[in-house]
């Protein structure tokens, strides 16, 4: 449960007015349903059909050893994916941070023994909260769409959402979005400077991280930390 009233909404607003091809990550909020902010304690994780009730196991157990604790952001920042396909504007972790290292640490056996990758050797704990696809270099394929297995820890922000402004025109991609070149820097040192003490500020930006979710496919299974 949300500690303070931060609205990511009215960031997204603000981002949207020098980036008008951003996209929210909540692509169409209800003002009655509470917002959620997802962290990823893993990279993505392809899965065969065998493999799946291994992973959940694994991570129900890492959640049954864990106890729920309060997670506060520190700044605005753009992270880039893996395949520099999509960019993110993200608010990062400060507290908190210890006990994500700690989670994502005890998946490594488990995601060692399904073949899989596990996360960066120096994690830069993040939620998103609004992408744009990127320009990709002339002869390089875009990767095919669709939605990768994700392990995540979940807060909920209790506040509605604040109107946001329609995406404007630029080149497209097979997707269908307007892609970018990059944010601009002086776009987030705005963003920081306009809302980073209320990001900062343990009454505002600080919220109960209450369980671990494992996201395979449209499945979704959570489990409560203790």
């Amino acid at each position: 449960m949300s500690k303070g009233s931060l609205r990511p909404m009215y960031i997204i607003y603000d981002s949207k007015k020098v980036v008008p091809n951003l996209q929210d990550v909540w692509p169409n909020p209800d003002s009655t349903q509470r917002l959620e902010l997802h962290i990823s304690l893993s990279r993505p994780i392809f899965l065969r059909a065998h493999q799946r009730e291994d992973l959940k196991r694994a991570v129900k157990r890492i959640s049954q050893a864990n106890k729920a604790f309060t997670l506060s952001f520190a700044v605005l920042s753009e992270l880039v994916n893996d395949e520099k396909t999509r960019t993110f504007l993200t608010m990062e972790v400060g507290a908190g941070h210890h006990e994500l290292r700690s989670l994502a640490d005890s998946l490594t056996p488990a995601l060692r023994a399904i073949r899989q990758q596990e996360y960066y050797v120096n994690p830069r704990f993040h939620a998103s909260i609004a992408w744009a696809l990127l320009h990709r270099s002339q002869g390089t394929p875009f990767p095919p769409s669709g939605s990768s297995d994700s392990i995540c820890t979940r807060a909920i922000l209790e506040d509605p959402p604040a109107p946001s402004i329609a995406p404007g025109s630029g080149a497209t991609t097979p997707e269908g979005f307007p892609a970018i070149e990059c944010l601009p820097a002086d776009m987030i040192k705005m963003l920081n400077e306009r809302y980073g003490a209320q990001i900062a500020s343990p009454k505002v930006g600080s919220f109960e991280v209450h369980a671990i979710t494992v996201k395979i496919g449209k499945e979704v299974t959570s489990w409560q930390l203790n």
